[in-house]
């Protein structure tokens, strides 16, 4: 009888542990993390570790004799988490990319990163002569010159960019990235080709 209960303490704790990898996983790649993150690693990791010590109080006040077992998950969570946090980073590295591209007479740059997944268009310097862009002196060029910045996702072989979002219907509007052709600055139906800045 003893060595049935151990086995199937066992196997408790390879479910445990299988759980643990699964849902960790998951909630890894639901928050994306990327090596600008201002809430770092240390924040989710402390939320899982306490979550985790919440059910090892209530088996406490249960069960005390499966106490430690999970006490144990709690680190073994905190160090998965980080295990998955630095995996994920590793397989999706920041990456930019720059696009050219004029439009009635002017040139733009379409700038592309990827983790995080942003998007910005902005004047090229050289345009900035032809912009009346105002007095803001104290305001970064890049940023007083910048038309769009926001977020992008991947749809397919081509790159959703939300450009503006409509608080009466609660919708963004987009242009498309696709084959270095950009649909839909500044109105709908437009198509711009864009050509690579190879620094």
């Amino acid at each position: 009888m003893p060595t049935f209960t151990k086995k199937r303490l066992l196997i408790f704790c390879i479910i445990l542990l299988l759980a643990d990898i699964v849902f960790i996983k998951l909630y890894v790649d639901r928050i994306k993390p990327d090596p600008f993150m201002s809430v770092g690693l240390s924040s989710y990791r402390n939320r899982v570790i306490f979550i985790n010590l919440i059910f090892a109080f209530i088996i406490f006040l249960l069960k005390r004799k499966y106490t430690l077992i999970f006490l144990t998950n709690a680190i073994v969570c905190g160090l998965l988490i980080t295990f998955f946090w630095n995996y994920y980073i590793e397989t999706h590295p920041f990456s930019s990319t720059e696009y050219r591209f004029d439009y009635r007479n002017k040139n733009y740059i379409l700038g592309i990163d990827n983790n995080p997944d942003f998007y910005g268009i902005s004047y090229a310097r050289d345009s900035l002569c032809q912009v009346d862009i105002g007095s803001w002196d104290d305001v970064d060029i890049d940023i007083r010159n910048s038309i769009y910045l926001s977020m992008h996702e991947k749809k397919g072989d081509s790159i959703l960019l939300h450009k503006d979002f409509n608080f009466e219907t609660r919708e963004y509007s987009y242009m498309y990235f696709y084959k270095d052709t950009l649909i839909g600055f500044p109105e709908e139906g437009t198509k711009i080709k864009v050509t690579e800045i190879i620094n």
